[in-house]
């Protein structure tokens, strides 16, 4: 290092360091500052990679670095910026530098570095320690910058960066440990992979308004799996063009994704199976995915908001969320499938418009504590949601929830609905055989189930009605002994057709009045499965002759309506037992 002569820029450099103020190479001419022409910058701007090596290590005595440090801009690094392994003593700052050559700081230490505005041919910096800053603010990189394995104590700055290496990844921060926060925002670019995999970011990880690109179809454009960070930002103009993982990621605090575009067609647009969130989610405000959206075994301890978001399909299998899950608004629900299969919830916050088409909702294992108040609540709307589930692999689980959950709000009427549409469905689309389904739909229109003992006193009444009219007809004529029965019957006849002729208008309707309510007691004593009126025993039924075809008529409808009473009364007494409901 002793050797090197430097040259009048070099020794510019070289004078400012000593003094701490900043090394500025840059033309007069704006148009000729742009980093990425630096290789058509003359030896008035050109300072090689040893002179600063040099200076940054303390290499040569005669060369004392001021204590703000080495600060040099607009100037072409010649050759390569190898730190490897060594210990850099002050603050680097190489502003809106021409460096092609990848820089390397592999194993090395450092107070801060800021590259910012710079373009650079990339970084290689597994295991760096940085106790200060690492700053990238609006540098654009053509090859791959890798702080993998990283311990930053500062923040890490990329604001405005534009990071391209295709086809491996652009930004590579795998198992990184940064004190601070990290800042991939304000139209910050890649195109290729950007890994934070396994990272840990005590601060937050915003990616506010920047643009991801993955290096071809179905490959990952952001991969944060294992990510531990207090907030992740991926809003307010975020797009990702290509998967974005978040498998197994921890964020202590908040994930916010509203308005941010992921684009993942026939793919994953965004995979965080295993996510915890200890705080809220936002998947809301104009947030759009085309392609799957998968939040299976997530656990938020907050609420979960889809409000006004588009999804093609949204999976929360197995989703724990101890708050809110808000799924109001949707963009395009028609086409959008939502998945809650296991699914647990505190409390459920919809509208009707943003429900699914049928087939494109999966319920079963749903559970949730309540429904929020501005959501439908009724039995009849809830049972419209609950028909928008597929009609392959049945289940009553999402019955027996909607129904615990009707009731636990006081709903008893609701919940009674919702049980009866349950064993309706069971009928219609369960396993049931032919004798079980015909005893079910017995139960279903002779007492509800249960809930409708009306039902069974309403049809009982109409048996007894029926059973009054055939013995009202059956009785006026009157019996006698099988032998001459034909004159017997004739002289009968001529005695009733005289007496109506002699008898006052007033006796003929006492006599009609009287005659009904017998018939309608008789009835009723065949219905009823114990004795309580004298009428059937004071009558019995007899032929008028041989062969009375009526007769035997009669006698049938008596077993039959016998046989109707036994079962209301059965039905009665298993509903006041709870047995049907059961």
């Amino acid at each position: 290092m002793n050797t090197l002569i430097p040259t009048d820029a070099e020794q510019k450099l070289i004078e400012a360091a000593r003094d701490g103020l900043p090394a500025d190479l840059r033309s007069a001419n704006e148009a000729e500052n742009d980093p990425a022409q630096g290789y058509g910058w003359g030896p008035e701007r050109t300072i090689r990679a040893e002179i600063i090596y040099a200076l940054a290590t303390g290499a040569r005595d005669d060369w004392p670095v001021h204590p703000k440090g080495i600060q040099l801009a607009s100037a072409r690094i010649e050759g390569q910026l190898d730190f490897g392994g060594a210990e850099i003593r002050c603050r680097l700052a190489l502003v809106s530098c021409s460096i092609e050559e990848p820089i390397i700081l592999v194993d090395a230490t450092a107070e801060s570095v800021s590259l910012k505005g710079s373009f650079i041919g990339g970084i290689q910096a597994e295991r760096v320690i940085v106790r200060g800053n690492i700053a990238l603010n609006g540098v654009k990189s053509v090859g791959n910058v890798n702080f993998s394995n990283a311990k930053i104590s500062g923040q890490f700055l990329c604001k405005g960066a534009s990071f391209s290496n295709l086809p491996g990844p652009a930004l590579d921060a795998d198992i990184a440990q940064i004190d601070g926060g990290v800042f991939l925002d304000d139209n910050f670019n890649a195109i290729g992979l950007v890994r934070f995999g396994g990272a840990r970011i005590s601060g937050q990880l915003k990616c506010s308004g920047s643009h991801f690109r993955a290096a071809g179809p179905q490959a990952p454009a952001l991969m944060l799996d294992g990510l531990r960070t207090a907030v992740l930002l991926l809003d307010e103009g975020f797009t990702a063009t290509g998967e974005v993982r978040l498998i197994g990621a921890e964020i202590g605090a908040q994930l916010t994704c509203r308005g941010g575009k992921f684009q993942n067609p026939n793919g994953f647009a965004l995979s965080a199976d295993g996510l915890t969130v200890n705080g809220d989610g936002f998947l809301d405000e104009k947030f759009a995915a085309c392609g799957k959206v998968n939040v299976s075994g997530a656990r938020i301890s907050g609420n979960l908001a889809c409000n006004g978001g588009k999804f093609d399909h949204l999976i929360l299998q197995r989703a724990q969320v101890s708050g809110i899950l808000a799924i109001k608004n949707l963009a395009r629900p028609e086409q959008s499938r939502i998945d809650l299969t296991h699914a647990r919830i505190g409390l459920l916050s919809d509208d009707q418009a943003s429900w699914p088409a049928k087939g494109n909702l999966h319920i079963n294992g749903f559970e949730y504590n309540a429904i929020a108040p501005y959501s439908p609540r009724d039995a009849e709307s809830r049972l419209e949601w609950l028909g928008r589930t597929p009609e392959k692999g049945f289940s009553t689980q999402p019955y027996e929830q909607l129904e615990k959950v009707l009731r636990a709000s006081g709903d008893e009427r609701g919940a009674v609905e919702v049980y009866i549409a349950k064993r309706r469905a069971i009928r219609e689309k369960g396993r049931m055989s032919r004798p079980a389904r015909a005893w079910d739909w017995i139960l279903d229109c002779a007492v509800g189930y249960g809930y409708g003992v009306w039902k069974t006193v309403l049809w009982s009444l109409a048996v007894v009605v029926v059973g009054a009219i055939l013995f009202g007809f059956w009785f006026p004529f009157k019996q006698t002994p099988k032998t001459n029965i034909t004159s017997a019957h004739s002289t009968t006849v001529v005695t009733a057709s005289a007496a109506v002729r002699t008898k006052p208008a007033a006796d003929s309707v006492r006599e009609c009045a009287d005659h009904v309510l017998r018939s309608f007691f008789y009835s009723l004593e065949v219905f009823l499965p114990f004795d309580g009126t004298p009428w059937r025993s004071s009558q019995p039924l007899r032929p008028r002759y041989v062969g009375d075809l009526w007769f035997y008529a009669i006698e049938t409808w008596c077993v039959a309506e016998e046989l109707l009473g036994w079962l209301a009364a059965g039905l009665i007494a298993a509903a006041a037992a709870g047995v049907i409901q059961k």
